[in-house]
């Protein structure tokens, strides 16, 4: 029999989860989508270094670092927008929820996501989600015969 407080925790949780579909969502498909650019970018930059016949000149090589820089921290920018957005839509932490809002907020999605992590309601879904079981919503008999074995 499910209790009251039961009931409430997951009314709260899936009002939250709810409202954090579409900005999930779009967070994660921009930070794949970046994180692919910085690959691609990755990829370009050391393309003409590998493939060249001829040994490279000092500005060539600069040009390279530059680009192979920019390609890893897009790909690391990305990576933090889907990580954020992860933890955003499992209600796991409201920190990195919020990390990957504001590194999306260049890209428009994050003011967005912003916005809707300000509600009240969801402040509530990620507080309930991390305050872990209640007291009495635990079945008794399950820890006395886990205790017995």
């Amino acid at each position: 029999m499910i209790g009251t407080d039961d009931t409430e925790l997951r009314i709260a949780r899936g009002e939250a989860i709810a409202r954090l579909v579409m900005p999930c969502n779009l967070l994660t498909s921009i930070g794949l989508l970046t994180a692919e650019f910085g690959i691609g970018l990755l990829i370009w930059g050391v393309w003409p270094i590998v493939f060249n016949p001829v040994a490279p000149g000092r500005a060539q090589i600069d040009d390279v670092i530059f680009t192979m820089f920019l390609g890893t921290l897009l790909f690391i920018w990305g990576v933090s927008l889907c990580i954020g957005a992860d933890r955003m839509q499992s209600l796991s932490s409201d920190k990195w929820a919020m990390v990957g809002a504001v590194m999306g907020i260049p890209l428009l999605i994050g003011l967005f996501a912003v916005v809707i992590l300000q509600d009240s309601k969801v402040k509530v879904g990620f507080k309930e989600a991390s305050g872990g079981p209640r007291e009495g919503t635990h079945d008794d008999d399950s820890a006395e015969s886990c205790s017995k074995r």
